[in-house]
């Protein structure tokens, strides 16, 4: 769903965050330009230009920007979140709740971390279990619990049940002191 609307008829426009001046963004995920202040256009019959979205292969919306001749891509929900969603945890990643990519509406984005963000990702894909940190090995026939800390994997164990591993994942997060709402 792109470019989902609001209740408001005029939206509120913000500066994008290091592109100030340059660029702003609205709530409904329009990013304008300034022509005067981009490659040093002065044109005051035409004071901003709505900028064109894209989609990706992997189904994101992106949008480019520019500054000082050097032009870089950035995902549109995540301009998005920055200028519009409080993220007081300072949490690096962006989910979105309802796992449409291509739904950037406020109310289906949220701060999330790393773990949680790979959690509820695959909440939706095919998998072999039903508990996070859990997967059946095929060539013996047990579950075996993974997690990661610290960008290292550690293996917990190989169990008879999905349960028993989806125990021994839960007492790693504990163990580890790890947070994960979607385990």
């Amino acid at each position: 769903m792109i470019g989902k609307e609001t209740d408001t008829d005029k939206p509120l426009w913000v500066d994008i965050k290091g592109y100030e001046g340059y660029y702003k963004i609205n709530i409904n995920g329009d990013v304008v330009r300034n022509t005067s202040t981009y490659h040093r256009i002065k044109n005051p019959l035409v004071a901003e230009r709505l900028m064109t979205k894209y989609l990706t292969t992997s189904g994101y919306i992106t949008v480019g920007l520019c500054r000082d001749g050097k032009p870089k891509r950035f995902m549109l929900h995540r301009l998005i979140a920055i200028a519009f969603i409080p993220n007081p945890k300072n949490l690096p990643h962006i989910n979105h709740i309802n796992n449409d990519s291509g739904d950037y509406s406020i109310s289906n984005l949220e701060w999330v971390s790393n773990r949680e963000n790979l959690s509820h990702g695959r909440k939706f894909h095919k998998k072999t279990s039903k508990y996070t940190g859990v997967f059946l090995k095929k060539d013996t026939g047990r579950w075996r619990a993974f997690i990661r800390v610290n960008k290292k994997g550690i293996w917990l164990g190989d169990y008879k049940n999905e349960l028993d591993a989806s125990k021994a994942y839960k007492a790693a997060l504990k163990e580890y002191n790890l947070k994960n709402k979607y385990a």
